[in-house]
């Protein structure tokens, strides 16, 4: 069953089946910049440890979902770049 979610993020990703596949290898090479993934980590501790301000878990969440999408957009575009398309 699609969930409205997953239907928009098909219909986002619908364009990586027409890019070059030098195009697609360079967004398959996007890395998370370290201060980010550093402040998920915290993020993550301090809500381990129940200490998380409802600012904080609303960021926390953001950036979980901002990654949920570039690890599906960084799977297609490895997939579109090794002609898998």
């Amino acid at each position: 069953m699609e969930t409205r979610e997953s239907s928009m993020l098909t219909s986002l990703l619908a364009p990586f089946g027409e890019l070059t596949a030098a195009t697609a290898g360079e967004l398959a090479s996007i890395e998370v910049p370290e201060p980010v993934q550093q402040r998920v980590a915290d993020l993550a501790a301090k809500r381990n440890e129940g200490e998380m301000t409802e600012d904080e878990l609303a960021e926390y969440e953001m950036l979980v979902r901002y990654g949920n999408v570039l690890s599906v957009i960084k799977a297609q575009a490895t997939k579109t770049s090794v002609g898998g398309a």
